[in-house]
């Protein structure tokens, strides 16, 4: 019994121990009118990267002035200017 149980268990917990969804960064993204693509992900120090095309920024949370990660990405989108 014992046996089968030990690999049964080692077996379920690597499967099931490691994984967690929500691991990878929290992101945002849109596209304009126009066909650009804008996306803004929180980075590990809470500030936010934004990418639109090949160019990327970093934003801190005080220049969203209170908007949050989706409302900014749309608001890049709406206006569809090179950052």
């Amino acid at each position: 019994m014992k046996k089968i149980l030990f690999p049964l268990a080692l077996t379920a917990s690597l499967l099931f121990g490691c994984s967690n969804e929500d691991d990878g960064p929290k992101c945002e993204s849109c596209t304009s009118a126009a066909g650009n693509t804008f996306r803004i992900c929180e980075s590990s120090n809470g500030n936010y990267k934004l990418t639109g095309g090949d160019i990327s920024v970093t934003i801190t949370k005080e220049e969203m002035e209170n908007a949050t990660p989706k409302q900014f990405v749309q608001g890049a989108c709406d206006a569809d200017l090179p950052l």
